[in-house]
């Protein structure tokens, strides 16, 4: 497969990511926004800014990932290394948590980056429905057991 199918891929997750995010919003009180550039939007490293509510004020990041499968299909979470790295470099230079925020079919989690967990690197990735050779690239399994429910701030 080609380069515009992986586009083509992308742009259908952005319901679902649009939707999540809308989710989070509502749960955790914050607003989610994406950088834009140039005046358009494009495809940052991490998918969005957490900002405090009727400010411009920057309080976090939060990369969403979601998944076609439910939560007790496998014991870890596989995500290109190269986005670990982008998120591990935001926390370092902005001293700001980072998140992941994972959508399973039935259950939402959520991993705050922390520089003192190391993960299982492998050279693997998409194997089911392997789009072209880029589908395979170093990737890192995060244990479940590092994940938290995504409930209400304060609970």
């Amino acid at each position: 497969m080609s380069y515009s199918k992986i586009n083509e891929d992308v742009l259908k997750s952005l319901g679902p990511e649009t939707q999540f995010a809308k989710d989070i919003e509502k749960m955790w009180g914050v607003e989610l926004r994406k950088d834009v550039m140039m005046g358009r939007q494009d495809f940052s490293e991490i998918d969005y800014m957490i900002i405090q509510p009727n400010t411009d004020e920057v309080l976090g990041y939060i990369e969403l990932k979601n998944r076609t499968i439910s939560s007790t299909m496998y014991k870890t979470l596989m995500i290109n290394h190269k986005k670990m790295i982008a998120l591990r470099t935001q926390h370092t230079y902005s001293k700001k948590p980072v998140f992941l925020g994972l959508r399973y079919t039935d259950l939402d989690l959520y991993y705050e980056v922390n520089l003192g967990h190391s993960f299982k690197i492998e050279h693997n990735g998409r194997t089911l429905n392997t789009r072209s050779k880029y589908d395979i690239r170093q990737v890192e399994h995060l244990p479940l057991k590092h994940f938290r429910k995504i409930k209400k701030r304060g609970n």
